[in-house]
């Protein structure tokens, strides 16, 4: 799971993470953690408190995912249980703790199906499919990462509309690094620049132009490896 920390870098994740990382927005959503006055509201507020700190600081990250795992057991709820588990992924998999992790990616996967949002089950499924990545075992990254595509595709024919905000895209965006990012570590180069090129067109279709760094980033990483260096120097 490491690799969503260039994942978040794409705009609309980016926008996210300095708006809840900036110490006046912190304190905010810590003010409305402790004044909600139901669950749910308390839950997101919490759990945005923990991606904000997971990656800076992810000791101080703990007590949100604690408190988060904790609501979503009393509140019962798939979505919750989903989320909670996902984050302990997410916690145990940046610490190395990979036997933990894809024990609580398995549990995330539970209850995302539990949900039956495609969309859940397939970030469960990308998420076990990070796990393996880092764990460097090839072949399970990629059987999860094209579980988690193929979920998507089957309910959605790829289609960009410049400047309309949508779920589905930036989903499909995510699967597509993720593969092109898993191809590219194992030196799959062919494959990986494939993938690192739909996604660089598909950014250039969406929002018009190359808005952050991924693209360009695996871009210029598959020509490096493949010796193209006056390439990858363009994109980098």
């Amino acid at each position: 799971m490491k690799r969503i920390c260039v994942a978040v870098q794409f705009l609309w994740l980016v926008n996210i993470i300095q708006a809840q990382n900036h110490p006046d927005n912190i304190e905010s959503l810590k003010h409305l953690a402790a004044t909600a006055k139901d669950d749910s509201t308390r839950f997101e507020c919490v759990s945005n408190l923990f991606w904000s700190y997971i990656y800076s600081n992810p000791d101080s990250s703990l007590k949100y995912l604690q408190e988060n795992f904790s609501m979503a057991q009393r509140m019962k709820s798939d979505y919750a249980l989903f989320s909670a588990y996902f984050q302990f992924a997410t916690f145990a998999s940046i610490n190395g703790n990979y036997p933990d992790a894809i024990q609580n990616g398995l549990q995330s996967l539970k209850y995302a199906k539990q949900t039956r949002s495609i969309f859940l089950i397939s970030e469960a499924y990308s998420g076990l499919s990070d796990i393996y990545r880092d764990q460097a075992d090839y072949e399970h990254a990629i059987y999860y990462d094209s579980i988690s595509i193929s979920l998507i595709l089957s309910q959605w024919t790829p289609s960009f509309n410049p400047g309309k905000q949508s779920d589905t895209v930036e989903t499909y965006f995510y699967m597509i690094l993720n593969r092109a990012e898993i191809l590219e570590k194992f030196n799959h180069l062919d494959s990986a620049l494939k993938y690192a090129t739909m996604l660089y067109d598909a950014t250039i279709k969406y929002f018009g132009k190359i808005v952050d760094a991924p693209p360009p980033y695996i871009m210029g990483n598959v020509y490096s490896k493949m010796g193209n260096y006056p390439a990858a120097f363009n994109y980098y």
